[in-house]
């Protein structure tokens, strides 16, 4: 039983109960009192007097409910609920307005239904009964007045701090494909609500009060939305119960779950990353220098030179776009292939291309007479050395030798050798007859 000192508003109740509106939203329910695993009375004073009480907790239909007419006995069985009005009427002593209506709703949120122990209901009760003009004077057995004020505190501040959305609600970013955003809800809303981890192209990880997104190549733009689940319990029509000469109780709920929303636009913008290497040994090369053309307009969109790494990096490029990319001017000591390459730029994509320049082979000749000297004389046999540099290992190569006559500059025969590069170096011999009656310097 909830047990009181005094009944002296019993008649009161009734009298009040008699000019009730007709119920917005009606409600048929079963009181319960049910013993609390707290023991002691809790001891409070109002606008009636002073008055004391059992720890119990009340449940209409098995649903937690709290008094609000503290000393009014609440005697079990058959209530009406319906709809709190925007104006509540309970008695001469207690009206509860939609403000005070919506603070006790989240009271009972934050003081009992997140965590609801009998301990939690007995400080909610008291808080609620504060709320309307009464004050609890003293807790005995398990509960104290001093747990009750850190209680009180705790809860207060998180009521008054309350918000329905988040401190980044509303609010529009832009992301580029691969890269991510972090959010801060300074609300300590976005830890209530349902995260999932993709939606409509975008990754979402929630680490405390922060939302960290993160664009995919298949991120959409438009409106996301992050709700908390919707609780019976929790959220709903907040309820007051009568029943005659009995306490008036009330269910409180918050309206709508918490939830916010944020506007996101991907920026699918890709690049193409150009290596260059020679073919001698796979160094970089370092100014080199590289054109990127549309290649359906023909436009050339941007000239760069390697650097030392021998990378150009064509940034912000639209997607789905075709791409020419040709090189334009080689380094020293290399030749020219004019080699281009294509490529479709996906969303958010990093592409490579790699080129390689075959070196320029170093070639150096010396041609004299088979004893030594230049001058070369009839029937005697010339030597031309020749040593080449730079070949590429598994290369195959032709190496021309022609022997003139330096005084008129006349070409008197020639020699072709074929070789398969098995180093970076190679040297070769020609062998040449000077021509019958011939003296003088060949070359």
């Amino acid at each position: 039983m909830k047990i009181f000192k005094w009944l002296a508003t019993l008649f009161t109740g009734m009298a009040i109960l008699l000019g009730v509106t007709t119920p917005v939203h009606a409600v048929n329910g079963t009181l319960t009192l049910n013993p609390s695993s707290e023991s002691g009375t809790m001891r409070f004073s109002g606008p009636s007097g002073n008055t004391w009480e059992q720890y119990m907790v009340l449940r209409v239909n098995g649903e937690a409910v709290f008094c609000l007419e503290p000393a009014v006995e609440a005697i079990a069985g058959a209530y009406v609920g319906r709809e709190f009005n925007a104006n509540e009427y309970i008695n001469a002593n207690v009206q509860i307005n939609t403000e005070t209506r919506t603070k006790l709703s989240l009271i009972t949120y934050y003081g009992y239904k997140v965590n609801p122990t009998d301990k939690n209901y007995s400080y909610t009760q008291a808080l609620v009964w504060e709320t309307t003009g009464a004050r609890a004077t003293s807790f005995s057995g398990t509960l104290s007045m001093g747990e009750y004020q850190s209680w009180k505190a705790n809860v207060l501040n998180k009521v008054n701090n309350y918000k329905s959305v988040s401190s980044f609600h509303g609010q529009s970013h832009t992301i580029k494909v691969g890269e991510s955003i972090t959010l801060t809800d300074t609300y300590n809303v976005i830890q209530n609500l349902f995260v999932p981890a993709e939606n409509g192209g975008y990754r979402f990880v929630r680490n405390g009060s922060q939302l960290t997104i993160t664009a995919t190549p298949n991120a959409a733009d438009g409106r996301f939305t992050f709700t908390q689940h919707r609780d019976s319990v929790i959220h709903g029509t907040s309820i007051v119960y009568r029943k005659a000469g009995s306490q008036t109780v009330g269910s409180f709920k918050l309206g709508d779950p918490q939830g916010t929303f944020v506007n996101l636009t991907a920026i699918k913008n890709g690049i193409i990353r150009i290596h260059k290497t020679s073919e001698l040994d796979g160094q970089s090369i370092e100014g080199v220098e590289f054109a990127i053309v549309n290649k359906a307009t023909g436009r050339e969109l941007s000239r760069q030179k390697t650097d030392k790494s021998g990378v150009i990096i064509f940034r912000d490029l639209p997607a789905n776009v075709d791409y020419l990319v040709k090189e334009t001017k080689v380094a020293n000591g290399y030749l020219n292939k004019r080699v281009s390459k294509e490529h479709r730029l996906q969303p958010g994509q990093e592409f490579t291309m790699t080129f390689t320049n075959e070196p320029t082979t170093a070639i150096t000749s010396q041609a004299t007479a088979e004893q030594g000297g230049k001058e070369v004389y009839a029937h005697e046999n010339q030597i031309e050395k020749v040593n080449l540099d730079r070949l590429i290992k598994g290369r195959d190569y032709k190496v021309v030798s022609t022997q003139y006559d330096k005084a008129t500059g006349k070409a008197l025969s020639h020699q072709e050798k074929t070789f398969r590069a098995v180093d970076r170096k190679h040297t070769l011999s020609f062998t040449y007859k000077a021509p019958i009656e011939f003296a003088g310097t060949l070359v």
